[in-house]
């Protein structure tokens, strides 16, 4: 049996041409499959709207976000809050209403509520007024997208008709934020 095997190799001619051939074939349709895969990855996940959320968006430190002129503190019992609703609705955005004090753009934020909830999916949430001592409209986007959306900014524009000290807030993980005024 073996004999026949390397009878069987002594007759094999390597041809250069059908190598080289199958390899640009291999090479064309690996092209075309990573140029698939990067299409539909940026189709179905948005990295450009990832990327502007991390540049637009603000750390919590010491349960402090400092955006560009406006500075939230937020007392230890109102972050464990909201870091516990984050968690809790991983698959839809939830929407909260935050009360406390103001001052030349710094917000003291010591307390909250939930407004009764309309509708809500990972990609939205639509949820009653917030009452006129609201200071902080905050509502999550599960998907790390911390950009606000167009609706996002017309609801803080209507609010601010009844409360013009009143910010929107974008919390995108539990401890990432963006702040709208």
């Amino acid at each position: 049996m073996t004999d026949s095997v390397l009878d069987d190799l002594k007759d094999f001619r390597f041809d250069p041409a059908k190598v080289r051939g199958r390899s640009r074939w291999w090479l064309v349709l690996g092209a075309l499959l990573v140029i698939l895969f990067f299409s539909l990855v940026l189709v179905e996940y948005p990295l450009g709207d990832i990327i502007e959320g991390n540049v637009e968006s603000d750390r919590l430190v010491r349960n402090q976000v400092v955006a560009d002129d406006v500075t939230l503190t937020f007392s230890a019992d109102v972050v464990q809050w909201l870091q516990g609703l984050f968690v809790r609705f991983q698959d839809r955005e939830f929407s909260v209403c935050l009360a406390g004090k103001y001052n030349d753009n710094a917000y003291a934020i010591t307390a909250g509520y939930q407004p009764k909830v309309i509708d809500s999916s990972v990609f939205h949430v639509t949820f009653e007024a917030c009452d006129t001592n609201t200071l902080v409209i905050l509502h999550s986007h599960p998907t790390n997208r911390c950009v606000a959306s167009a609706q996002d900014m017309t609801t803080l524009k209507e609010s601010q008709i009844r409360n013009p000290a009143m910010v929107m807030v974008v919390m995108c993980t539990k401890d990432k934020f963006s702040v709208y005024k």
